[in-house]
């Protein structure tokens, strides 16, 4: 059942209940006032007669109060004329109430004992009803108003929080495939400059390249990951560039026992690393090393991603605004929003820490929706 449907009956219960409540509580009140004069009035006629006026009084309020509102709203600038025409709703609630007032009270008093029903003069029973509709009408169709407005307010609310969310998922999408062509692009010219020098090493890479690729295909939409799934194809690439720089390049990754569960991105972390190899071991002759951990802390999950390069020169330095490191930011952005974060600074001992924060979500979180 969708939401609007669900508002409907929600609010078609919530009026009914209001009458029905309305007309026990007004029965209450006469029955007291008998006796509260002597009277001797049974507690079932008042019952039955305020129940009936309740009842009568809902059926005009959906046949006409409800249709007129909605007709006739008293917004914009014909509110005038619109109020005008439910001056005609008016008297054609309280008509309508009345007559199902009378004929509901003629079929009710006989059937629960109470004799036959005389309900008088009915051209002084229009006006006597109509004298007390008129402030109920206006009541009623403010009720209407208001939640015809609130309602309209939700679905805008709506609307925009479906567009929204579209419009993430599709700039998520646009931010994989621009990444992975980058590395792609990267991963390409690498083997195109060992193909004569090293062809072995060439062969190996185009190997490993496959087995990653097939890996990012085979990944859902939107989907997320374990981080050792995460860290399976983390090697995988490291194996790439170890293809290109050999012993120059040295990589250690740690998972703290608590986050080998967690559920992160695919291929979250491969542009930092990218980014740590280009920037803090590819200008080094005697290479580098890359140091990858993941952790928990106050229910987060933490990912550091250091190296021992140069460091940062400035703040426009390309380590820290390059593509890979831009992507993954917006990337953090979109899924996690300001619970996604990114930061990138030079390290106490030298070269660039890369610190990625994200909510800690295990398999068990996403089936139970917390």
């Amino acid at each position: 059942m969708d939401e609007t449907r669900l508002r409907r009956r929600i609010a078609v219960l919530i009026v009914t209940s209001f009458f029905v409540a309305d007309g026990i509580l007004r029965a209450l009140y006469r029955y007291l006032e008998g006796l509260a004069v002597g009277g001797e009035r049974l507690f079932l006629d008042a019952l039955v007669s305020e129940l009936t006026s309740s009842v009568a009084a809902a059926i005009g309020f959906f046949l006409v109060i409800v249709p007129a509102c909605r007709r006739w709203p008293l917004l914009g600038t014909r509110w005038p004329r619109h109020l005008a025409a439910h001056a005609g709703g008016l008297v054609a609630y309280s008509v309508l109430k009345t007559l199902f007032m009378w004929g509901i009270r003629i079929v009710a008093f006989p059937i629960v004992g109470l004799g036959a029903y005389d309900y008088g003069d009915l051209t002084y029973r229009f006006w006597m009803e109509g004298a007390g509709d008129v402030l109920g009408y206006a009541v009623l169709a403010g009720a209407v108003h208001a939640w015809d407005a609130w309602a309209r307010s939700r679905e805008r609310e709506l609307r925009t929080t479906k567009l929204e969310a579209q419009l993430s998922a599709a700039r998520l999408e646009a931010l994989k495939s621009q990444l992975q062509p980058h590395f792609l692009f990267n991963t390409l010219n690498t083997i195109g400059s060992l193909v004569h020098d090293d062809p072995e090493a060439a062969d190996r890479m185009i190997t490993r390249l496959s087995d990653l690729l097939r890996r990012t295909l085979d990944a859902p939409p939107g989907s997320e990951v374990t981080v050792l799934e995460e860290v399976e194809s983390l090697r995988e690439y490291v194996e790439i560039m170890r293809a290109r720089f050999g012993d120059r390049l040295s990589f250690t990754v740690t998972v703290d026992p608590d986050a080998r569960e967690a559920r992160v991105p695919p291929f979250l972390v491969q542009p930092l690393v990218e980014n740590a190899i280009q920037h803090g071991v590819g200008p080094r002759l005697e290479g580098g090393r890359i140091d990858v951990r993941f952790g928990s802390s106050n229910g987060r999950l933490e990912v550091v991603v250091r190296d021992d390069g140069p460091g940062l020169v400035a703040d426009t330095d390309g380590a820290r605004n390059g593509v890979g490191i831009a992507n993954t930011r917006d990337r953090l952005r979109i899924l996690y929003g300001p619970e996604g974060t990114l930061l990138v600074s030079n390290g106490p001992a030298g070269g660039v820490v890369c610190h990625v924060g994200l909510p800690l979500r295990s398999g068990d979180d996403e089936e139970h929706g917390s």
